[in-house]
């Protein structure tokens, strides 16, 4: 019993001291974002591929991204979509301190263009130190002709 226990805590001991694992790229499904203003999240409509809107007027939506701690370099956000018709879509992606604070950020538009898009910003390590975290606002195609298909963040 006392060697049970023993061997136990050795290898929890060795399981606190492994070192962390590679960081991996993380993908988000389209869903994940919501309206940007909450008296138009009725016509905000959730499919397969993503999100558009099926309102007359284009809409943002806006939704935090999921990502990897990094402490040196930059981390990659890859937005990706898709087009019916020649529209456009215009996207932010923003990096905050742990109190709300504006850090870093870029914008992009897609399009004028149809058919399935993606654009990528990146954000150096030193806006994403400590607890930052990160958001996308996009403005998508009324009428659903536009739908965000999900973000991509490596590593």
């Amino acid at each position: 019993m006392k060697k049970r226990i023993i061997s136990s805590l050795l290898l929890a001991g060795a399981v606190a001291v492994a070192p962390c694992a590679e960081a991996t790229t993380i993908i988000s499904h389209g869903s994940d974002f919501t309206a940007f203003n909450a008296a138009e999240v009725i016509s905000i409509d959730y499919v397969g591929s993503g999100v558009r809107t099926i309102a007359s007027s284009p809409r943002i939506i806006t939704a935090a991204i999921k990502r990897n701690p990094i402490s040196s370099g930059s981390q990659s956000f890859t937005i990706n979509g898709l087009h019916f018709g020649s529209q456009s879509t215009t996207c932010s992606v923003s990096s905050y301190d742990a109190a709300g604070n504006f850090l870093s950020g870029n914008s992009f538009t897609a399009g004028p263009l149809s058919g399935a898009w993606s654009r990528t910003i990146t954000i150096a390590a030193t806006a994403l130190t400590g607890n930052a975290h990160v958001s996308a606002e996009c403005t998508i195609p009324a009428s659903a002709n536009g739908i965000v298909v999900g973000v991509v963040a490596s590593p």
